[in-house]
């Protein structure tokens, strides 16, 4: 869901796509146990980017996943 520039994913299974947020106004994102997947340039130019949650579940992180996301102040596992 969500809320601003806030956002949970928790209804995707298994894959976050490529480019799912590219160049996006995203503030912070909590990524959902079911995701075990962060595929290329997922986040890629997302500038407003600040926080992101990445679960335990994660095995893969694609090339570029958060290139240029300068931003990023916080990211837990």
């Amino acid at each position: 869901y969500t809320n601003g520039n806030y956002y949970k994913i928790s209804n995707i299974k298994n894959v976050l796509s490529s480019n799912y947020f590219s160049e996006k106004s995203v503030k912070k994102v909590i990524i959902g146990e079911n995701i075990t997947e962060l595929n290329n340039s997922a986040f890629k130019k997302c500038t407003d980017l600040e926080y992101i949650h990445i679960p335990d579940s994660i095995t893969k992180i694609g090339d570029e996943c958060f290139y240029c996301c300068e931003n990023i102040e916080s990211i837990n596992r």
